[in-house]
């Protein structure tokens, strides 16, 4: 069969059934559209927040505080504080304080959160393995700890626990 003759094929197929025929366009224009707003929807709600985070200013301190349960050491910080109802609060401050960690973001975005808050000051108290569902060893966790370190600015601070053998090699290894 010949392409002309494919085509008066379809034609005469695609007339002969205009309801099926509209009714398969429709799903199609409509399946389109369907992609296209809720791509617009993750663009936007994306772009909302990384626009609230960078109307904090550059004040951003993550305190990386290891174990919820252990703190790092610092009472107060990991989960959500025994004397805070949340775990961070939007104040009028130039400062913000959040913990970071480097579990991944949503369903749809498998890297670490804490790559999203684009630190001034970062506070890296231990760095272990973790969380099994996610990485396949410690070294996949050092990866993401150093991506972490690069994206402070040069005139930001980056403090290490010096007694922890991992951060020290992940400073050492960054940029």
């Amino acid at each position: 069969m010949s392409i002309p003759d494919l085509l008066l094929f379809a034609s005469k197929a695609l007339r002969g059934h205009r309801l099926r025929t509209g009714l398969s366009m429709l799903g199609v224009a409509i399946g389109v559209a369907a992609v296209v707003v809720l791509t617009s929807l993750g663009v936007g709600a994306r772009d909302y927040v990384t626009d609230q985070f960078a109307s904090l200013g550059t004040n951003i301190l993550i305190v990386l505080p290891g174990k919820t349960e252990t703190t790092g050491g610092l009472p107060g910080i990991g989960g959500v504080p025994r004397d805070l109802d949340r775990g961070c609060k939007l104040t009028d401050s130039d400062v913000f304080v959040c913990e970071g960690d480097e579990y991944d973001t949503a369903f749809f975005d498998k890297g670490p959160k804490f790559l999203h808050y684009h630190p001034h000051f970062l506070l890296l108290l231990n760095i272990e393995f973790d969380h099994a569902d996610i990485f396949a060893n410690l070294e996949e966790i050092k990866t993401s700890f150093r991506r972490l370190l690069n994206i402070v600015p040069e005139n930001g601070m980056v403090l290490i626990n010096g007694d922890d053998a991992n951060c020290r090699a992940v400073a050492s290894e960054s940029g």
